[in-house]
């Protein structure tokens, strides 16, 4: 038996009907151009971030530029698919009231806006929603591309600014600190555990690194009070001759050449127990004739408290500046070491010496001996690394057996060699003691990091999402001639197809007037009885159109008779079962 229903329609016949109203700016697709303006603009924001960092200081953007490229790239994203979207409704639209176009052309165009695969799929029927839905697809490379398009690199502007440094070093040596002394002569033969230490790292030119931060956070410059040395030099020359006799008859045990020889080189440091200073002794050939002068350089080398200019860098390494000498040293007073007596024991400059005398002190001695010319005879290596050996003689012997060989002056460089070894030993005295601790003003120089642009990244998201916003603009061509606001809303669509549930509202209507007419009606999908006749009592429920009558049955009625699935009124919906069959 059927079942009778009551009803409370909610809806109503719509009285007042929208006119047609099509034009360029009454159908001004606002939202979806002003989508695209935004992307449009994300682009040339994308571009102003990298010129605005390009060069600039990390430390200048608390938010990196690559942050704010990758905010702006989804943004644009964003609202190109927003843009994509409202160009899908206005061209389904357009395409609809187009002549000859076919219900599967309506489905390709909503399914080369829903489905990538559908789009790229599309084969002979792609159409600029397809495309435009590909392009899509596709924009978000620029992300990747605009977060390579900023890096960061070593700036090429040095900013100087001031400092304060911590640097530990001693005014003074301690007694006895550097070595002992032996024997009757009160030679110097042994280094402190200590000063092992400071002569080992010395001699493999091991880089000085500060036992405590110094508060340095680039590259420092400034000037440090410690023991230090003060030098004074002067110079003579002394005659030599080489060549061998020339008197008749010739007799090698009178001659000069033979049994004396010359020493053509020597580097000699010098220090005697109870003496508060040092001494150089520099002795050298400069010239490639057999006969000459000799060069004699005497420096005497007293301690003393001085002012270094020194290096520190931000690994807390610490160097006296390479670009000056001793002589850029500024000299407070000199520090007279007599308390060292003549007894066995330690000493306080005797390790100094020591490890300066086993590292430079050097001969080189020529003497002729005839038919195979000059012998030369070397002790050391300092003389050896100063020879020029780059010459082509005079004699046709090898230049190790020729007069013909020089020297270059050495002095300057052993000097530096003593001055660095007494830097390094004030800041070994110094290391792990707090009260040889000194703060000097600095100057500090940093290259900052800074963010380097690179254009070729943005040219190339530039040109992708440029295609992509320009082929998306083209779905909204012809969007004058729609009389309404347009959607790919269900409602819009069925009403299009003039489904009798939405025959009671105005075909006319957009999908906002739709939905306050039938909006709050009840529907199901289902299946639904073709026998009979429905009385509801209400005349609008069903539309007047409708091409049968319909009575709702409750499953073992419906079962036997004709059926059909379809969104209808939720009243006349039963839920299908298994292997029921429809029309």
């Amino acid at each position: 038996m059927a079942h009778q229903f009551s009803t409370n329609p909610a809806y109503h016949i719509v009285e007042s009907h929208a006119p047609w109203s099509p034009g360029s700016v009454a159908r001004l697709p606002s939202l979806g151009f002003a989508a695209l303006v935004g992307a449009v603009l994300c682009i040339a924001a994308s571009a102003g971030i990298l010129i605005a960092s390009n060069g600039r200081p990390i430390t200048d953007w608390r938010i990196q530029p690559t942050v704010w490229l990758a905010v702006v790239s989804t943004a644009f994203n964003i609202l190109l698919h927003y843009g994509l979207s409202e160009g899908i409704n206005v061209s389904w639209w357009r395409r609809v009231m187009q002549p000859q176009i076919q219900l599967g052309d309506l489905h390709r165009n909503w399914a080369f806006g829903n489905s990538l695969r559908a789009a790229v799929t599309a084969g002979r029927y792609v159409n600029i929603i397809a495309i435009a839905s590909i392009l899509t697809a596709i924009a978000p490379i620029n992300n990747p591309l605009l977060q390579r398009a900023s890096r960061v690199a070593v700036g090429h502007t040095e900013v100087v600014s001031p400092v304060t440094l911590k640097v530990p070093i001693a005014p003074a040596i301690p007694r006895g600190y550097s070595g002992y002394i032996s024997g009757r002569q009160y030679a110097a033969s042994l280094f402190t555990s200590n000063y092992t230490t400071t002569v080992q790292n010395y001699y493999n030119n091991s880089v000085i690194r500060l036992a405590e931060k110094s508060g340095c956070q680039g590259n420092c410059k400034a000037r440090v009070m410690g023991v230090g040395l003060s030098v004074n030099c002067s110079s003579y020359t002394w005659p030599f001759n080489l060549a061998p006799s020339t008197e008749q008859p010739y007799n090698v045990s009178n001659d000069p050449a033979v049994i004396n020889g010359t020493n053509v080189f020597q580097s000699l440091f010098d220090w005697k127990v109870a003496s508060g200073n040092m001494s150089l002794n520099i002795q050298y050939k400069d010239k490639s004739p057999c006969t000459g002068d000799l060069i004699v350089k005497n420096c005497t080398m007293q301690t003393a408290l001085v002012s270094y200019p020194v290096v520190i860098d931000s690994n807390n390494t610490i160097s006296l500046d390479p670009s000056t000498t001793i002589f850029d040293d500024r000299l407070a007073h000199q520090i007279n070491i007599n308390f060292d007596s003549a007894i066995a024991g330690p000493t306080t400059l005797g390790g100094y010496y020591l490890a300066l005398k086993n590292k430079f002190n050097s001969e080189a001695h020529l003497r002729w001996v005839g038919a195979v010319g000059y012998e030369l005879l070397t002790t050391g290596s300092t003389a050896t690394q100063y020879a020029v050996t780059n010459v082509t003689t005079g004699d046709g012997f090898a230049i190790g057996s020729s007069c013909d060989l020089s020297f270059t002056d050495p002095t300057m460089d052993l000097i530096a060699s003593a001055r660095e070894l007494m830097f390094r030993t004030a800041l070994d005295i110094a290391a792990g003691n707090s009260s040889l601790i000194q703060s000097v003003s600095g100057a500090q120089s940093n290259t900052p990091a800074v963010y380097e642009s690179q254009y070729l990244y943005l040219i190339i998201a530039a040109i992708l999402t440029g295609i992509a916003v320009f082929v998306v603009t083209l779905t909204f061509v012809g969007y004058s001639v729609l009389g309404r606001s347009v959607s790919m809303s269900p409602l819009e669509i069925a009403k299009a197809f003039n489904a009798p549930l939405l025959e009671s509202a105005d075909s006319n209507a957009d999908v906002k007037s739709l939905m306050c007419v039938v909006g709050e009606r009840s529907v199901r999908y289902g299946a639904v009885s073709l026998d009979g006749s429905l009385d509801t009592g209400d005349t609008s429920a069903v539309g007047k159109n409708e091409m049968q009558a319909r009575q709702a049955h409750v499953p073992s009625e419906i079962e036997g008779g004709q059926k059909r699935l379809e969104m209808a009124d939720e009243r006349l919906v039963q839920m299908p079962r298994k292997g029921w069959k429809f029309l």
